[in-house]
């Protein structure tokens, strides 16, 4: 048993891996006495974003000379399409919002005529209700839109972020 693990610590000790060593991760103000012997170290890195950290970017660069470009290449075309949709979205919800109020004007604009002709022809009863009717509904669709647009976050209308 004892073999083996001397096995195992050569074979770590000797065991060499070419990965970066970040300094903010060594920290040499408590470091130990030389005659002290230390296992082996692990270090962990964590990086986020459309493209790979420096080192590893540099690693794709040897293993394929045109990799960096390439993967450049990539994300900028990415962004390039993901600018489009969210163009093309703004638009199409200008769009909307301007037919929904094309449609209200028609509306409003019939429904003022109708209240009129009943008005005059003397239908005052019938006038007022559907005039009336007309205006609570005007009123509640303007208050219903004011208070679901300040409900919204501009973040719920964003695409989900892919990794």
């Amino acid at each position: 048993m004892s073999e083996e693990k001397d096995q195992r610590k050569e074979t770590l000790e000797e065991s060499s891996v070419d990965a970066p060593i970040y300094p903010e991760a060594v920290n040499l103000e408590n470091q130990p006495p030389n005659n002290t012997k230390l296992g082996p170290v692990a270090q962990l890195a964590y990086y986020k974003g459309p493209l790979p950290d420096p080192f590893t970017f540099k690693a794709y660069g040897q293993v394929l000379p045109d990799a960096p470009d390439r993967i450049l290449r990539m994300a900028e075309q990415e962004q390039k399409h993901r600018h489009e949709l969210e163009k093309k979205l703004a638009n199409t919800d200008s769009v909307g919002y301007l037919r929904g109020q094309l449609i209200a004007f028609v509306l409003t604009s019939f429904l003022v005529f109708l209240t009129y002709d009943l008005l005059k022809s003397g239908q005052s009863l019938q006038g007022y209700l559907f005039g009336g009717a007309g205006l609570v509904a005007i009123v509640l669709a303007f208050l219903r839109n004011r208070y679901t647009d300040r409900g919204s976050s501009p973040k719920e209308k964003e695409p989900p972020n892919d990794p």
